[in-house]
């Protein structure tokens, strides 16, 4: 697996998402035998912080465009948020909720 500079990464992103020849905008969440749809919302924005070089102030670049789902899972109760892109329905967030986060 090669690893891929911030760049890199945005523009094969935007390469999946201008290529993608589905064009329902919908994304129908298969939910698992062992896990409950908590909530979703649609129309939803992921960004990540890239980090500047030379200690320069980083900035946040759009990730994906898509819905974004919270799933619990019935045996452990642990929540997790899982997002996928509007176009090419491909996973782009897929991350444990804790109650220790803080803000």
């Amino acid at each position: 697996l090669e690893s891929l500079s911030a760049d890199e990464m945005a523009d094969e992103e935007k390469r999946e998402e201008e290529g993608a020849d589905v064009q329902d905008t919908t994304v129908v969440h298969h939910i698992p035998d062992d896990e409950e749809l908590l909530f979703t919302a649609s129309r939803s924005k992921l960004y990540r912080y890239v980090k500047a070089e030379g200690g320069e102030t980083g900035e946040w670049k759009e990730r994906g465009v898509g819905e974004v789902a919270f799933l619990r899972y019935k045996d452990s109760g642990k929540v997790h948020a899982v997002m996928r892109r509007e176009k090419t329905h491909k996973v782009c967030m897929n991350h444990f909720v804790s109650k220790n986060i803080n803000f």
